[in-house]
């Protein structure tokens, strides 16, 4: 009889047993009976992917070109050469050279002086072709005036005033070499675009009389 009871027993625990565990009570440290676990998992709404690579540069920027600067004193064209180096580029001095220049002067404004190279730059100009780029200058009088272009020799020049003077142009005049000028060095400047841009615009607003042309093959 107690073998009965104790076999009852037993089988009335395990129905039991097998209750709870079909309940979860068992589970009681899992995620359901856990809510403070649930408030500490990352909220995949909010996750961002972080690269280790580097942004991109622009293929522009990585670009070499080259370009001499000219009109330079000679402490300029020093520490260009220094900086130029010390950026990764190469600069060197280049022989003295005469050119003859070719300007429209006498413009009261910046602004002016701007949209006449607008202007000029739309008519295409041809075929006579300055070596260097059409830039604005300031001048010491407090006015302005276009460098249409540097020639090397004065029958080029004198075919561009003419050129000028038949689109309308009558104040173009014609500056000849001065062997004597003090502003007579040239940097010729091969690195990044950057490199070279950033030695230009410096360069100009401390010598506005410079200029700037590609460099001869």
């Amino acid at each position: 009889m107690n073998k009965l009871r104790i076999f009852f027993y037993a089988l009335v625990f395990l129905n039991l047993a097998f209750f709870a565990w079909a309940q979860g009570l068992f589970t009681a440290h899992s995620e359901i009976h856990e809510p403070q676990r649930l408030t500490q998992q990352i909220n995949a709404d909010s996750m961002r992917l972080v690269s280790n690579t580097p942004p991109a540069v622009a293929p522009e920027s990585l670009a070499t070109v080259c370009q001499a600067i000219g009109g330079l004193s000679q402490i300029t064209a020093d520490q260009v050469l220094r900086d130029v180096a010390s950026l990764g580029g190469i600069a060197q001095r280049m022989p003295k050279q005469s050119y003859y220049r070719v300007f429209i002067s006498g413009l009261a404004t910046q602004a002016l002086a701007e949209s006449k190279k607008t202007a000029l730059l739309a008519k295409k100009l041809e075929p006579i072709k300055p070596l260097s780029e059409m830039q604005v200058q300031a001048t010491k009088r407090g006015d302005y005036r276009l460098l249409v272009g540097l020639f090397g020799d004065v029958e080029a020049a004198q075919a561009r005033i003419a050129l000028l003077k038949q689109n309308g142009e009558d104040a173009a005049v014609l500056e000849k070499p001065n062997v004597a000028a003090q502003l007579d060095q040239v940097v010729q400047i091969k690195a990044k675009v950057s490199v070279v841009n950033s030695q230009i615009k410096s360069i100009r607003l401390a010598l506005t009389d410079t200029w700037v042309m590609d460099c001869t093959p």
